[in-house]
Order: C-alpha cells, then sequence, then structure tokens
C-alpha cells in the first residue's frame, strides 16, 4: 500500500522528498501522530487524506511500515 500510495513523494525508503515531502526517516512524530498524518493528510502540503479511503488495519499497517523506515536508518 506505501509502495502504490506514498512512495511517488515518499520514496520506498521514505527517503525522496519529492513535492516537498518530508523524510520519513527522519521524522520525529510517533506512531499516534504518523496514523493522524496518514488518515487526514496534510492538504497545504498536498498530502492526501487516506483516512477513507483505508480500512482502519489498513492505516496501522502503513504507520507501522512508516516507523519502521526510521528504525532501518538507525540500524
Amino acid at each position: 500500500m506505501f509502495e502504490n500510495n506514498c512512495s511517488v513523494c515518499h520514496g520506498n525508503d521514505g527517503k525522496l522528498k519529492a513535492a516537498g515531502s518530508p523524510d520519513l526517516t527522519a521524522s520525529v512524530l510517533n506512531k499516534d501522530e504518523v496514523l493522524k498524518a496518514i488518515e487526514t493528510g496534510s492538504p497545504k502540503k498536498g498530502m492526501p487524506a487516506y483516512g477513507q479511503r483505508f480500512k482502519k488495519d489498513e492505516l496501522e499497517n502503513i504507520s507501522d511500515y512508516v516507523m519502521n523506515l526510521r528504525e532501518k536508518k538507525q540500524e
């Protein structure tokens, strides 16, 4: 789901930063904040809201993936 919806701006590794998107590996958001950002989007920054597009468990999976990108950077 991340690759099909998020990687265009964030890249598969979270570091692309296209269209002004942040480097997800450098994010300081906690998991709840990441989940909220995915659900509600950021219209001012051009990020769409995915809360209506995906089921709750799918949103959780995407947020887990984003959190894992940060952990991979620290290794």
